[in-house]
Formats: C-alpha cells, structure tokens, sequence
C-alpha cells in the first residue's frame, strides 16, 4: 500500500513538473513570437526640404533601386539605393534625401505617387483562380 501511495505521488509531481514546464515553454514560445512581429516604435522623421520618405522611395524603386519596404522611414536599403542612385547621376553621394537627390529623381515632375483602390470581387476571383 505504501508503494502505491508513493508512486502515486511520484506521477502526481511528474505531473506536475511536466504541465510547468510545458506552460514555460509555452510563454516563450510566445514571448519570441511577439518579438518577432513586434515592430520598435519609431521617432517620425523630420519634413524634408523637398519631397517626403515615401515618394523618395516610390521614385528609387521607380529607378530600379530598392529602397527595401515602402514604409516612410530610412534604413540600410534606403540609404544604399540612395547613394547608388546620387553616385549614378553625380550628386554628392551623402544618403541623404535632399533636394539635389529629388530633382535627379524627377520629383519634381513625377506625378501623383500614391493612388487610392479599393479591392473589388474580381480581384478576389482572379487571386483564389491562381
């Protein structure tokens, strides 16, 4: 009997260890998870002299010059795409968006960069027929 009552135990605090454990990993499972989609808030950029982040980006990836996301912000691939850029059209190659890289885009003449649509049920149709 006393066997029994201590293998009993025995399981029960296996049990036990085994859901605790179970339930850690579980949290950090979801904590990396989080972490990785989990965006760092970012400080707005200040305005530009001419055009904004997202138009600079428009017109590089326009060129042919990954920018990296559309997304109104700077980064590794903005700031290459921008010094490839300004070395290609012989701007002081600084990987700053400023007015000499702007008018070497065309910003000036380029047109609307954005453009409001809406997702119709023929869009859908011809995504799910893929």
């Amino acid at each position: 009997m006393c066997a029994r009552i201590i293998r009993d135990v025995v399981c029960l605090a296996a049990i036990v260890a085994l859901n605790e454990s179970l339930a850690t990993a579980q949290t950090e499972h979801t904590r990396r998870a989080l972490a990785r989609t989990a965006r760092p808030q970012r400080q707005p950029a200040p305005p530009l002299p001419c055009g904004d982040l997202v138009s600079f980006q428009v017109l590089l990836d326009r060129q042919g010059l990954s920018p990296g996301e559309i997304d109104g912000q700077t980064g590794d691939n903005f700031t290459h795409a921008l010094i490839a850029l300004q070395s290609a059209r012989h701007v002081p190659a600084t990987g700053q968006p400023d007015c000499a890289t702007w008018h070497a885009l065309g910003g000036d003449t380029a047109g609307p960069m954005l453009a409001t649509y809406t997702v119709t049920t023929a869009d859908v149709k011809a995504v799910r027929q893929r």
